[in-house]
């Protein structure tokens, strides 16, 4: 993938990117900023308690980022039980 701003298919292939990281950790809120830093942020839902942890990650590219968001799942994995 191309990742230059403004190379062709790169918008597309950020909206892949970000509907892949949104379906693989749906608990979490994509973004990209507009100097193109990718952030993902998560907090509690209306009537949820807020947990302790990460409520936020970002990364200079989508596959950092899901990296960083996979870590911390493993970290937390069964903790919430």
């Amino acid at each position: 993938m191309n990742e230059r701003k403004g190379a062709p298919g790169f918008a597309s292939a950020r909206r892949s990117d970000l509907a892949g990281l949104e379906r693989d950790f749906p608990d979490w809120s994509i973004i990209v900023s507009s100097t193109g830093r990718y952030w993902a942020t998560r907090g509690p839902r209306p009537g949820e308690q807020v947990r302790h942890g990460a409520s936020a990650a970002d990364a200079d590219t989508p596959g950092e980022l899901r990296a960083r968001l996979a870590e911390i799942f493993a970290d937390e994995e069964g903790r919430w039980l």
